[in-house]
Order: C-alpha cells, then sequence, then structure tokens
C-alpha cells in the first residue's frame, strides 16, 4: 500500500516512473522500529502530458525502456501513447506476485534479448491463485487484476488499487472480486459481532443439537486450515525475503545496513515459525541461510568473533535440514559450505589446526559429491574451492610439494567446468587464480620456467573473463598481475644465465608492454585505489628489474625511481603503512640501491640502504609478530654495502634466525644466508647450507637443471677457500611437462 500511495503522489504531479520493480523499492526502519517503504530511481519516468514536445524529450517511438520481467505489455511494445498510469499499475501488481509466488508473474527465460521479448509477450500471466495457492482468494484477485493484459482491466488508478488493498486488510469485499451471499454475510458477521452474536443466538434456538455440532466442526476445520494458510504465506514470505534481500539491494549506497536490519528481522520470525513446524526442511535451509548471510556481513566488516558465533549456529541448521531429507545432495553442499566458511574465521583469527581440519572434512563432503554428480556444477566448483583453500593452507606453511597435488587436481577441475559453462567468466577467473597460485609454488621452488607457464596460463585464463565483463575491476587487476608474473619469471630464468626462447622473449616483451599499458589504465581510473597503485609499482618493477637483468642499469634505475615516486606519492594520500604497503615500499627501495651499487653511486645508493634499513626497523617495532619479511629485507640491504663490517653480517644472519621458508622465497632465503657466512669468511658454513638447500630442492620432480647447476657453482666457490668436502658432480633434472 505505501508502494502505492508513492506511485499516486508521483502521478498526481504528472509523473509515470515505468520501471516499478523490486529492484528500485527500499525498505527503511524509522526511529520507531515501523517499516517505511520508498520508491527510487525515476531515471525512465516520463511526463503524463499530452504536450508533443515533451514527450520527444523524455522518450523515443519505439525505444525499450524498463525491466522485461516486470513491465506491461503496452510497454514492450514499445508504444509510448498507450503508456499511462496503469503501466506503473501493472508494475506494482508484478511486484507484489512475486513476493508471494517466489517468481515473476511471466517466466522470459534468460536467452537473448529477442527471445525475452518474444516470451513476454506471446505468455500470459499464471493466475496468483494457481502459482500460489495460500495465497487468500481476494488478494490474488486484487493481484491478479493490476496485472491484467489489457490496461483497460486493470485498475483504473494507484488509488483504486490501495483502497481494494484496505478492503481486503479490512476483511470488506473486494472491488476484483465477485462474492456471493453467503461470503458477504459471514463477513458482516466478523465486522458486526453483536449483532451477528444475536442473530446466532436465534439461529441456534431453532436449530438441533447436531446442527450446532456440525458447523463447530466446520470452523474448528476452517480455523485449522486458515491457521495453515497463514503458517505456509509467512513461510514462503520469509524464504522470498532471504533469498532477494541481497539481490534487490546490491546496488544501493548503505546497502549493507539495509540487508542487516532485514535479516535481524527474519531471523526471530523463522525461529517462531520452526517452534510450530520442527520438522519443516525449507524453514530450517532458510533459517540456516538467513544467519549464514549475516554472519558474512560481520566477516566482511572484520568482526570475526560475531561471524564465527553465527556460522557456528548456522551450521546445526544446516545439518538439520539435511537430515530430514538425506537424499537432498544439495543440502550436504549447504553444510560443507558453512563449514568452510567456519574455517575461513578460525583461519582468520590463526587457529592453524582447527581450520585446517574444517578444511578437509569439506574437502571429503565435496569430493563425494562430485563423485556422485559428475557434471553438476555447483558441486565441482564447491570442490573447486576446496583444492584452493587446502593449497593456500599448505603454501602458507611452506610445503610446496604437499600444495602441488591440490593444484594440478583444481586445475584439471577447471577444464571439466570450462567444458560445461565455456563462457561462465567465474570459471575461468579462478582458474586464473589457480594457476597464480601454482605460479608461487613454482618460482619459490626453483622452477621459474614452469612458473612462466602457469602465469602464461591465468594471463589467458584473465583475458576471457573480460571478454565476458571488461569494466570488472579486480578481473583488470589480475590480468595486470598474471603478466607481471610472466615476466618476473623469464627474468629469473635470463638471471641464471640461460638464454630464451623466441616464444618466451615474445611473451615476455608483450607482458612487459601491456603491464604498464594496463597498469596506466587502471590507475588513471583510480588513482586513489591501493590495487591500482600496487599494479602500477609492480609493472614498473617488472620493468626495471629486465633491463637489470639485461645490462640496462640506467634504464633500471629511472623505471626504479618511477616506482618509488608512485608508492610515495600513495603513502601521503594514506599513511598507514600496513605490511603490504611496507612490501612494495622495502622491495622498490631494495631495487634501487642495488642498482645504484651496480652503477658505482655508493653516496646514492647508502642513503637509499639506510632509509630501507631504518623502515625496516620501524615496522619491525610496530608489527613484530608479522615481521619476517622485514627482517629478510635487512639482511638482504646489509649485504648489498661493499664497505658492510662483520658485525652488520652478523646481524643480518641474526634477523634471518626468525625467518622461515614459507615467509619468503625459500630459494633466496638460503642463498641470503650463504652469502652472509661468505662475507664473514665461514666457508664451510656457506656450503653446508648451499648443498641443503640444493639437496632440498632435487626431491622436487619438477626443480630445473638451472637452478641446481647454480647452486653447484656457489658450492665449488666456497669449496675452493676452504678445501673442505669432495668434489660435487653436477646435478641434472628432468623437467616434467607443465601440467
Amino acid at each position: 500500500m505505501q508502494i502505492c500511495d508513492g506511485l499516486t503522489h508521483a502521478h498526481q504531479r504528472g509523473v509515470i516512473h515505468r520501471d516499478v520493480k523490486p529492484g528500485n523499492v527500499l525498505v527503511e526502519i524509522q526511529d520507531n522500529g515501523d517499516p517505511q517503504v520508498k520508491v527510487l530511481d525515476f531515471g525512465l519516468a516520463r511526463l503524463t502530458s499530452s504536450d508533443t514536445t515533451c514527450q520527444s524529450v523524455i522518450t523515443e517511438q519505439g525505444r525499450l525502456l524498463g525491466t522485461i520481467g516486470y513491465m506491461s505489455p503496452e510497454q514492450i511494445a514499445g508504444n509510448i501513447n498507450a503508456i499511462d498510469i496503469r503501466t506503473d499499475i501493472y508494475g506494482v501488481g508484478a511486484i507484489g506476485y512475486t513476493l508471494l509466488a517466489g517468481a515473476p508473474p511471466i517466466d522470459v527465460g534468460t536467452g537473448s534479448m529477442y527471445a525475452r521479448l518474444h516470451a513476454a509477450m506471446e505468455n500470459s500471466p499464471r493466475p496468483l491463485s494457481h502459482a500460489a495457492p495460500v495465497v487468500a482468494p481476494d488478494l490474488a484477485a486484487i493481484i491478479d487484476k493490476s496485472i491484467a493484459r489489457k490496461k483497460d482491466d486493470r485498475y483504473e488508478s494507484t488509488r483504486a488499487m490501495c483502497m481494494d488493498l484496505a478492503r481486503f486488510q479490512a476483511d470488506e469485499p473486494v472491488l476484483a472480486r465477485r462474492i456471493g451471499k453467503t461470503e458477504r454475510l459471514w463477513r458482516f458477521a466478523k465486522r458486526r459481532k453483536r449483532a451477528a452474536t444475536a442473530i446466532i443466538v436465534i439461529v441456534l434456538a431453532l436449530v438441533t443439537a447436531f446442527a450446532g455440532l456440525a458447523f463447530g466442526l466446520v470452523r474448528a476445520r476452517d480455523a485449522a486450515r486458515q491457521s495453515t494458510m497463514r503458517f505456509d504465506q509467512a513461510s514462503a514470505t520469509a524464504e522470498f525475503l532471504v533469498d532477494q534481500v541481497f539481490e534487490q539491494l546490491q546496488s544501493l549506497a548503505g546497502s549493507n545496513k539495509v540487508r542487516r536490519i532485514a535479516l535481524e528481522r527474519i531471523v526471530p520470525q523463522l525461529r517462531d515459525l520452526l517452534e510450530e513446524k520442527s520438522n519443516n526442511k525449507t524453514l530450517w535451509s532458510r533459517y540456516g541461510a538467513a544467519l549464514e548471510l549475516l554472519s558474512d556481513l560481520e566477516y566482511e566488516e572484520r568482526r570475526f568473533a560475531k561471524s564465527l558465533d553465527l556460522r557456528r549456529q548456522s551450521l546445526p541448521a544446516r545439518i538439520k535440514a539435511f537430515t530430514l531429507d538425506t537424499s537432498d545432495a544439495d543440502a550436504l553442499a549447504d553444510v560443507s559450505i558453512i563449514i568452510v566458511k567456519i574455517g575461513d574465521v578460525v583461519h582468520a583469527n590463526g587457529d592453524a589446526n582447527e581450520f585446517l581440519n574444517l578444511y578437509r572434512v569439506a574437502y571429503v563432503v565435496d569430493l563425494g559429491l562430485s563423485l556422485a554428480h559428475p557434471d553438476n556444477r555447483r558441486f565441482l566448483d564447491n570442490l573447486s574451492w576446496s583444492y584452493d583453500r587446502l593449497a593456500k593452507v599448505l603454501i602458507d606453511r611452506g610445503r610446496y610439494r604437499e600444495a602441488r597435488p591440490f593444484l594440478l587436481a583444481r586445475l584439471d577441475l577447471a577444464g571439466r567446468l570450462s567444458r560445461l559453462a565455456p563462457d561462465d567468466a567465474q570459471t575461468h577467473i579462478t582458474t586464473a587464480f589457480t594457476s597464480l597460485m601454482m605460479y608461487d609454488v613454482l618460482s619459490r621452488t626453483g622452477a621459474p620456467r614452469l612458473a612462466h607457464q602457469s602465469a602464461w596460463r591465468a594471463v589467458a585464463g584473465v583475458d576471457e573473463a573480460l571478454r565476458t565483463s571488461p569494466d570488472n575491476r579486480d578481473y583488470r587487476a589480475a590480468s595486470i598481475e598474471a603478466r607481471i608474473d610472466v615476466a618476473t619469471a623469464l627474468c629469473a630464468v635470463l638471471r641464471y644465465g640461460v638464454t630464451l626462447t623466441v616464444e618466451e622473449q615474445n611473451h615476455l616483451d608483450q607482458a612487459l608492454r601491456e603491464s604498464l599499458n594496463l597498469s596506466r589504465a587502471l590507475l588513471s581510473d583510480d588513482p586513489t585505489s591501493w590495487v591500482a597503485i600496487a599494479r602500477r609499482a609492480s609493472a614498473l618493477n617488472a620493468s626495471s628489474l629486465y633491463a637489470q637483468v639485461t645490462g640496462d642499469t640506467e634504464t633500471a634505475l629511472m623505471r626504479a625511481e618511477d616506482e618509488l615516486r608512485v608508492i610515495d606519492a600513495a603513502l601521503q594520500e594514506n599513511a598507514v603503512l600496513g605490511e603490504v604497503q611496507f612490501q612494495y615500499l622495502a622491495s622498490c627501495l631494495l631495487s634501487i640501491a642495488t642498482i645504484s651499487y651496480d652503477l658505482g653511486r655508493v653516496s646514492y645508493a647508502e642513503s637509499i640502504r639506510q632509509r630501507l634499513i631504518d623502515l625496516c626497523d620501524a615496522h619491525l617495532a610496530r608489527y613484530d609478530a608479522v615481521g619476517q619479511q622485514a627482517r629478510s629485507t635487512i639482511a638482504s640491504a646489509l649485504l648489498l654495502s661493499p664497505q658492510a663490517s662483520d658485525a652488520e653480517m652478523r646481524r643480518g644472519l641474526d634477523a634471518l634466525a626468525d625467518v622461515s621458508d614459507a615467509a619468503v622465497d625459500a630459494v633466496g632465503l638460503h642463498s641470503l644466508r650463504a652469502s652472509l657466512l661468505e662475507r664473514l669468511g665461514r666457508y664451510a658454513e656457506a656450503t653446508a647450507e648451499l648443498r641443503h638447500t640444493r639437496d632440498d630442492l632435487r626431491e622436487n620432480s619438477w626443480v630445473e637443471r638451472m637452478v641446481i647447476d647454480d647452486f653447484n657453482r656457489r658450492i665449488v666457490s666456497a669449496k675452493a677457500e676452504t678445501a673442505v668436502a669432495p668434489p660435487i658432480p653436477p646435478v641434472h633434472s628432468v623437467n616434467p611437462p607443465f601440467h
């Protein structure tokens, strides 16, 4: 009724909305707790004036404006002369129909624009009494009248529709449906109880006891039926709201607050309904979903304790829904999802053992469902995320060999998903992210060429997703990241003194060129976004790295200083230096200092080196618990200067004592430790460090020969200083084909 009142207000001022749909209706909770309905987005509105110049400015003949599922037949036909206030009445009726039946009046499908228009023009709305039998006949009649195909059969105004709804609420006869004498008398009795009571007393005096008993039984049966009807209608309404609360309000400013208010009202309603129908599977499922949606809001706002509590409440509700119908595989999938989400919150809180066990339980469930239903995309998607989560946990712990089988299985699964939905952007983007995780594993464990192949696969996946959603900012950022990883991997190959193939060189040139161009465009679109800033800095860093490994040190320094200017400008806008910002700034300063020493600009290099050490010290003082990256950076900075003292080398070793293989590049970490030992003249220890790392790398079947050979050269060099240990033969590892 409030929607009708709002539109009546607009109609009285000569304005037709023309796009009345759930997404343009906002429910706000006032200070007194009452809901207030607002009709939004009059962007397609036109005036009701018959002035032709006014019409030509606002719309054009034959142009389709509106949302197909909620558009009246005359609106779909594109005839503006036939559009009047009854067009908005159709939209109001369509909203009511959707709310009561759970679907729009006409199913237009998901095909092309023309196919959906054809469906809307050719099909008639199914009577609401058929689509939702539990709806009261008078209310169904009001809705059916408002969505009549002929506008002359609809209400003449939203005011008239509002008055009929008021009659329905007062249990008076409505204009939309004729009623018989018996029903009219019954309604009279309900409205005028005293007069009805007198009549009933007289009637009861004239009928037999049996008739009175029969009448009582009828009343009891009707009351039970009305109670069941009210329950079913309340249940259907709650179910609809849980499903729609996110979708319909997704684009509104401040929508998280609106969602929270709506969900906090729905949860106790569902709980009350469950007290009456404790074995209703649908209610348990919706109750679990509502709690899960609330927990997602808390998680998004980093209120992990509250999110964890809500998710743990949701789990037994999901389990109850499944136990009421153990043949429902989707209900079991819901159980798996909430287990994973509980694991995500526990992970965020840092409880390592519990969240890993939760992920494993979910993985077993997802694997079983995917085996039982090999073509079900939802179950395959869930299994994909289980693979990703388990792999990520193992990578974070430095257990790369254990993570790799999960990543390979995930990539194999991506192929199956792509065959089931070749145009699905989400499938392509998740495959790309898995490829980038594989890149991380391979680049950390001595396989830069295979890392390049994985990153190149990520480029292809992201670009495929961008064809579907070219303006998606996350996809654009991922596209840049994948190209930077391609360049970084191939620069690592060059650093080992290995010549690139023609294809690899082409990939490197293309990746550098496109990452610079794409990052410039992304930063231009949103100069304050740290994601855009980070991608621009990384692209400049990759370009500097390539110039450095190819001997163009002047260009390398210029690019690195460009990167520093981008980062410094961003930090001036936002003085907060978090872990991520620190890593970018530290990496940039380390590059500038390294290149400057190579160019012989010692004074400049020393100043940058000191700034880097001071930055790391300050960061450790603030974030000591997460400072492993800072400790390894200090060690690298101390090692840079040819004039560094033994005390500085010992400080570097002390800094590395608390750094794990999982925190930084494992190969680089042990190589750095060996270099510090060599500078201190502790060649035997350096040799042992290099031997240990080399032997550990050899356990990985994918490690590349260039990496092992480099360690062998360094071992031989360190041995030459001490002449301890016999010669070490070269190691030849076979590189397996990339999967």
